[in-house]
């Protein structure tokens, strides 16, 4: 109701109630039974009063208890037809003016789902990146099961490679390579020429097996093992590989480690590659054509386009400054940490948790493929088709669901737990 016809309302009950009060009866005398009317008083007595006529008496109802304004409106109404003019006025002050005609217009059609909410560039919000298509998400198939029962060293897989010839499977214990045309295991521990037992990363580059461990390379020319352990000043002990136009890139992850190149025949140091920061603490690093991402064990992530560096940390918009895992899908990049996957799409940075269908927070293993993004976490696997999360795990038929490494060839999908190795086919 608008103050203006409450007004009207309140001052007309107002005035009902002080004509009640003031109307109150009028009381007279009537003569006695039988005395004679119309006399002439005595000489000396005084006139006869005469009574003036006795108005009616009004009797007025008690002014009506407390109303509700819907109420109050309904009866004043009904006692003031004269009022319904003004009552529809005030009304129109309180009905919502009518739909602009381009809102009544048929609607666009339908947007994509929304998106994850982002994770600020800046500590404030930023707008979500442009979605592709969706792609397909795979139906996954346990094709095989490998463990200390049937072919591995160690049930604890660290690292993986594989290609159309043969798997290498990285343990804690040592390196395993099963071959596929003769379907064979074979063993190679610190015993048997490797540098050491505990493996960090393994590759094939220009026919030779490159398997880093906590001591050194170890490299595998098809005829024996023999052990690279320094470059400069750097020394190559729990490394990772990455390949990139033709060039082998090897970040060694100790106080005295750093970044290496090599071509084939010749290594270089690329540890101040970067001027003012040694890349002694890199944990994982990946390409996007000639653009390096590089993450660290404390300082975040870092970009070289070629030209500039930029860093980022925390308050640029990722989950943690410790990076376990890191991979390149085109222009994004996937950082996975204890606080969830830390992503750069569209130019900003968003963060992928729980909420949002990550089966735990602790992503140890990250492999890209083609249009989508598998992550290995401490309870299970999980593929992202840029818009939402599909999980697999024990249920099914994974050997365990504590991830440690990931390896995309083709239609196969090897995932390697804490309690062995999985092969998995893919179907769409």
């Amino acid at each position: 109701m608008s103050t203006r016809a409450g007004g009207r309302v309140a001052a007309l009950t107002a005035a009902l109630g002080v004509l009640a009060a003031c109307a109150a009866p009028v009381v007279t005398k009537e003569p006695p039974v039988g005395a004679p009317r119309g006399e002439v008083a005595a000489p000396g007595a005084a006139a006869p009063q005469v009574s003036a006529p006795v108005p009616p008496v009004l009797t007025l109802p008690p002014p009506p208890g407390p109303r509700s304004e819907a109420e109050a409106w309904s009866q004043a109404v009904a006692r003031a037809p004269s009022l319904a003019t003004l009552v529809e006025q005030d009304l129109a002050t309180l009905v919502a003016a009518p739909v602009p005609e381009a809102v009544t217009s048929p609607p666009p059609s339908p947007a994509p789902a929304p998106t994850p909410a982002a994770a600020p560039a800046s500590p404030t919000s930023a707008p979500g990146p442009t979605r592709r298509e969706r792609p397909a998400v795979p139906a996954i198939r346990v094709a095989q099961k490998y463990t200390v029962a049937n072919g591995l060293p160690s049930n604890r897989v660290t690292a993986l490679w594989a290609d159309d010839e043969d798997l290498w499977v990285g343990t804690d214990v040592g390196v395993a390579r099963l071959n596929f045309r003769e379907g064979n295991w074979i063993i190679t521990k610190a015993e048997d020429g490797l540098s050491e037992g505990r493996v960090s990363d393994v590759v094939k580059y220009k026919g030779n097996t490159y398997v880093a461990t906590q001591m050194g390379l170890s490299v595998w020319d098809g005829i024996a093992w023999r052990i690279e352990d320094k470059v400069g000043p750097v020394q190559l002990l729990n490394a990772v590989f990455e390949v990139n136009e033709g060039t082998l890139w090897v970040a060694a992850r100790t106080m005295r480690g750093g970044l290496v190149t090599f071509d084939g025949e010749r290594w270089k140091d690329r540890s101040t590659l970067n001027p003012g920061a040694v890349l002694n603490n890199v944990s994982d690093f990946g390409f996007s054509g000639k653009t390096l991402w590089i993450g660290t064990t404390n300082r975040g992530v870092m970009r070289f386009d070629g030209q500039a560096w930029q860093d980022f940390s925390v308050p640029d918009g990722i989950a943690s400054n410790f990076v376990y895992a890191l991979a390149v899908q085109g222009n994004a990049a996937y950082l996975g940490g204890c606080c969830g996957v830390s992503a750069f799409e569209g130019g900003a940075w968003r963060i992928y948790d729980l909420a949002e269908g990550l089966p735990h927070s602790t992503v140890n293993a990250i492999a890209a493929d083609g249009d989508l993004v598998w992550f290995g976490s401490k309870k299970g696997l999980a593929v992202f088709d840029g818009f939402s999360f599909t999980t697999f795990g024990t249920e099914s038929g994974l050997t365990d669901d504590r991830i440690s490494s990931i390896f995309v060839a083709g239609q196969n999908l090897w995932v390697g737990t804490a309690e062995g190795l999985n092969q998995l086919t893919k179907a769409f």
